[in-house]
């Protein structure tokens, strides 16, 4: 194409509105200018998008933060509730050291203690036996006495080879009594 036609062209373009829509309209202008609005919308809208998922994602990031923040702080917790639980595992193992201790000292002493009433109901047996014989010869000693003075009584003071043998005769049998019991 020679360059006079190219200036023409071009000045008719420039010029002559209804020569330069004829031409828009040939090429198909419209339709790429209605496609490019299009993507221009399309553009719009996803920058929209974009923008609505850059604050959601800003969102969901400062929510994921405070979670952290958040299971930091419950693993804070359940490391000192795990310690705490360990101690008192700990002690309530001795507790139950101690009261097995105990249980057996325990079973001890209430056998000591069975033996210990055994003993005593012996020895309350065997009281009330020596009580019986203390009554005994106290009413024996009474009796014993009451001779001795009936016989200081019959015989006098003037007597005292005879008072001796009285007495030693006296004491023999009395002895004798309280053996054959």
């Amino acid at each position: 194409m020679s360059s006079s036609l190219k200036g023409e062209l071009l000045r008719l373009l420039r010029e002559d509105e209804e020569f330069r829509l004829a031409v828009m309209g040939l090429i198909g202008y419209a339709d790429l200018k209605s496609s490019v609005d299009r993507l221009v919308e399309a553009v719009n809208e996803l920058t929209k998008l974009a923008k609505a998922h850059e604050e959601r994602l800003a969102r969901l990031e400062s929510a994921v933060e405070e979670l952290t923040k958040i299971v930091k702080a419950h693993e804070e917790r359940l490391a000192k509730l795990e310690e705490r639980m360990t101690n008192v595992e700990d002690r309530l193992s001795r507790i139950e050291a101690a009261i097995e201790e105990l249980t057996k000292i325990v079973k001890a002493h209430e056998e000591r203690l069975a033996k210990v009433e055994d003993r005593l109901t012996r020895l309350e047996t065997v009281v009330e036996k020596l009580a019986n014989a203390v009554s005994v010869h106290s009413m024996r000693l009474d009796s014993f006495d009451r001779r001795l003075m009936a016989l200081g009584a019959r015989w006098g003071v003037e007597s005292e080879e005879a008072f001796r043998n009285a007495m030693k005769g006296i004491v023999e049998g009395y002895s004798r009594r309280c053996q054959g019991e």
